[in-house]
C-alpha cells in the first residue's frame, strides 16, 4: 500500500507540466490536483495495562523479649481494671448503706446520732512504666474511716445516802448523807469526778458523854465508763482521793484526814440527758491529825466497863451507799 502510494505521487509530479499545457487537437483535457500529499500512516500498537502487583515483606523474627512485655502490659492493664472495678463495687456498698442510715434518721424523733465520716483513698491512675511493679490480682481496696472527734460531755450529779463505820460499835445512829459532785469527760471512756459529801453521826458511850460528828468530804476521782451495749445500762468503777474535816460537838474538836479507796456504780438512762444509779465506795485513812481526841482516862474507863476499845473514827475503814440523779450535758 504504501509503494502504491509513492509511485502515484511520483506519477503525479511527472504529469503535473502536461496539465498546464494547451491541450492539442483531438485531446481531452483532464484536471488534476495540483498537490498530493503522501502521509505516512503508522499502524497503532495495542497498549497493554498491566495490574498492580502487591509487594508483602516477610515480618522480622520479633525477639523474645518484646512478646514478654506486651503480655506484662497487658496483664497490667488487666489488673488495673480489676482493681478499679473492686473499688468503684465498694465506693457502690457504702453509698447503699449511708442512704439507709439517712433514711433510718430521718424516722426517728430523737436527734439524729452524729454519723461517721467516710474517706476513700483515691489511686490515681498513672502510666505502666515498662518496670513498674504490679499490683497484685487479689488486692484489697482500701478504705479509712476517719471518725469525727467527740465533743466533751459534763455531769452534774446530787444523791443522798448513808455512811457506815463496820469496825465500831459505838457509832449507834446514822443520819444520812449528802452528796454533789461535778464531772468532766477525758476520751476512750474515761471521766474525772469531783465531789462533795456531807455525813452526820452520833456517838453513843456509856461513861462519856456522846459526840455529834459532822463530816465534810471533798473527793476527786478518775473513773472508767464500761459502756456496755447500747449504754442505756453503763457501769463505772474508779479510783477516790479525798480530804475530810470532821467537827466534834459543835466544833468543840475537829479533825483533819485523808483517805483513799475503789468506787463502784451502775447508771440506767432515763433518756440521753438523765441518768439515775446508785453508787458504793468503800474508804480508809492515809493519814489523819486531830486537834484533842479522847484521853487516856476516858479510854481505861470505857474499856474497862464494856470490854470495847475506843478507836477514833479517822483511824476506820468506812463505807459510803448513796442513790444518784445525774444530768449529763
Amino acid at each position: 500500500m504504501l509503494i502504491r502510494m509513492i509511485l502515484f505521487s511520483v506519477v503525479c509530479s511527472v504529469t503535473s507540466p502536461l496539465t498546464h499545457a494547451a491541450p492539442k487537437a483531438g485531446e481531452v483535457q483532464v484536471a488534476l490536483p495540483e498537490k498530493v500529499v503522501v502521509e505516512k500512516v503508522v499502524p497503532k500498537k495495542a497498549i497493554k495495562v498491566q495490574q498492580a502487583e502487591v509487594v508483602s515483606a516477610a515480618p522480622l523474627n520479633q525477639p523474645e523479649s518484646s512478646r514478654m512485655r506486651e503480655q506484662r502490659q497487658k496483664m497490667e492493664m488487666e489488673t488495673e481494671e480489676r482493681f478499679i472495678q473492686r473499688l468503684e463495687t465498694a465506693r457502690m456498698e457504702d453509698e447503699k448503706v449511708r442512704q439507709q442510715q439517712i433514711f433510718e434518721q430521718k424516722l426517728r424523733t430523737s436527734a439524729p446520732a452524729e454519723e461517721t465520716a467516710e474517706t476513700y483513698i483515691m489511686v490515681p491512675q498513672a502510666e505502666v512504666a515498662p518496670e513498674a511493679t504490679t499490683i497484685a490480682p487479689n488486692a484489697v481496696v482500701a478504705k479509712a474511716t476517719v471518725e469525727p472527734a467527740p465533743s466533751r460531755q459534763y455531769y452534774l450529779t446530787v444523791g443522798g445516802g448513808g455512811v457506815s463505820f463496820p469496825q465500831a460499835d459505838d457509832l449507834a445512829t446514822l443520819n444520812g448523807a449528802t452528796n454533789v459532785s461535778l464531772g468532766m469527760s477525758l476520751g476512750d471512756r474515761f471521766w474525772l469526778e469531783a465531789g462533795f459529801l456531807y455525813s452526820y453521826q452520833e456517838v453513843d458511850r456509856v461513861f462519856i458523854n456522846n459526840e455529834d460528828i459532822d463530816q465534810f468530804s471533798f473527793s476527786v476521782s478518775p473513773k472508767y465508763d464500761f459502756g456496755f451495749g447500747d449504754q442505756w445500762v453503763t457501769p463505772m468503777a474508779g479510783l477516790v482521793l479525798s480530804y475530810t474535816r470532821r467537827q466534834y460537838d459543835g466544833g468543840d474538836d475537829s479533825s483533819r484526814a485523808f483517805d483513799a479507796g475503789l468506787s463502784f456504780g451502775v447508771d440506767f438512762a432515763m433518756n440521753k440527758s438523765v441518768k439515775l444509779g446508785v453508787e458504793g465506795r468503800y474508804m480508809t485513812n492515809l493519814n489523819y491529825e486531830r486537834e484533842r481526841g479522847i484521853s487516856i482516862l476516858d479510854k481505861a474507863i470505857e474499856q474497862s466497863v464494856t470490854g470495847r476499845s475506843i478507836e477514833p473514827v479517822e483511824n476506820l475503814d468506812y463505807t459510803v451507799l448513796m442513790v444518784n440523779a445525774k444530768m449529763v450535758f
